[in-house]
């Protein structure tokens, strides 16, 4: 099965939209392995009074019944700060407990702590956690990384963050823990145009030898109109003791300011070659419906296809589907790798979004430009109204 459980990351975020004037939570994520009627998966959500997502249950389909997975199940303060995020696999049998992730806050809702605990046989055991500070502007001052060791936390690295007077990152150094104190590991160097947007990301590496910094690479990048148009970057090259180009991406828009094309170029034996391209496609509420990417055939000074990301949604921005397709050079056709169809529960009117059967599961039909709800041989329109 696609591996479709991304909150093992232990930060998962509740999706909603407007359903007209209510809102529509996601209830479900049905997983195929192409776009056929293929079913491998689906997720399942439910919500607390407040609407935070309090469990994610993973199911596998059989071919003739779905079969417990994973779990996921979330804890919020009152401001709706995640306080825990446990997870549990099932054996056929039972539950039985993974991992953890907990994290603490400040008084201005800033969190402090992240650890993460992996379950033994009986109990939970420290594995790592992330500690925060902050500056008396609420800015990120530091975060360091610990594991635990035979019974005590031990520090492995830290991040140091500095400012400019405007609130802007002017830098960001990395420590590694070593012989009992924190040495010098990287540096990442900013600067911004009056508009405040980025115009310089230079990364350097401590040289111990030297005790200094020895660049590594720079990102440059240029806007038009606010927008941002050439992301270059250089490399450091230490026996030239020059930085010498290696890649740039030049970015074009729609006339109404999305991304429609990324084209990568490489400078390769002095010369400027295309390698690789990221076209988009809209709808017109602006919801991207494609991605596609192409590489550069520089033997036949053609692009060819490579992969297809492509979304459905409804009137109302809601996602209905994502499919994924990849092409294949050998027989010229292109092979669909999976499809996760997206349901969400109407609220006040009594419809459920998804059934427990593939057989009934509710799917969205499109009639003179509308998105309407089939279900049971019954016809909705996205309020719940019966139509036909």
């Amino acid at each position: 099965m696609r591996k479709m459980f991304t909150i093992l990351a232990a930060v998962c975020c509740a999706m909603s939209m407007m359903a007209g004037d209510e809102e529509a939570r996601l209830d479900s994520i049905y997983f195929y392995n192409n776009a056929e009627d293929n079913l491998t998966g689906r997720e399942l959500h439910k919500y607390d009074g407040k609407g935070n997502l309090v469990e994610v249950l993973v199911d596998e389909w059989n071919g003739s019944a779905w079969v417990a997975y994973v779990k996921q199940e979330t804890t919020y303060n009152e401001n709706g700060d995640q306080l825990s995020v446990t997870t549990s696999e099932y054996d056929g049998t039972k539950w039985t407990y993974t991992d953890k992730y907990e994290s603490k806050y400040n008084d201005a809702f800033k969190q402090t702590e992240f650890t993460h605990y992996q379950w033994g046989t009986t109990d939970w055991t420290p594995f790592s956690r992330n500690l925060y500070t902050y500056t008396t502007n609420n800015q990120m001052a530091t975060e360091t990384f610990q594991q635990y060791v035979s019974g005590a936390w031990k520090d492995q690295s830290r991040t140091s963050y500095a400012y400019y007077s405007n609130g802007t990152l002017k830098s960001k150094i990395v420590e590694n823990y070593k012989d009992g104190a924190f040495v010098n590991y990287s540096k990442v160097y900013y600067e911004y145009n009056s508009a405040l947007q980025q115009t310089l990301a230079e990364a350097s590496l401590w040289d111990a030898t030297k005790t200094d910094w020895v660049p590594y690479y720079k990102y440059m990048r240029s806007y038009t109109d606010g927008l941002l148009t050439l992301v270059h970057r250089q490399d450091y090259n230490k026996s030239k003791s020059a930085w010498v180009d290696d890649t740039k991406v030049s970015i074009s828009y729609t006339d109404d300011g999305l991304v429609k094309e990324e084209l990568t170029t490489s400078y390769l034996s002095s010369t400027w070659r295309n390698t690789t391209r990221i076209q988009n496609t809209y709808d017109a509420q602006g919801n991207k419906t494609k991605k596609a990417q192409q590489y550069w055939d520089a033997d036949n000074g053609v692009w060819y296809d490579y992969s297809e990301y492509i979304w459905l949604f409804e009137l109302n921005g809601a996602k209905v589907t994502e499919t994924y397709r990849y092409y294949s050079t050998g027989d010229k056709k292109w092979h669909f790798s999976y499809a996760n169809v997206n349901y969400y529960t109407l609220p006040g009117t009594g419809i459920e979004a998804v059934s427990s059967q593939p057989s009934t599961i509710s799917r969205k039909i499109f009639r003179g430009g509308q998105v309407l709800i089939e279900r049971g041989g019954v016809i909705y329109d996205l309020k719940g109204q019966v139509i036909e």
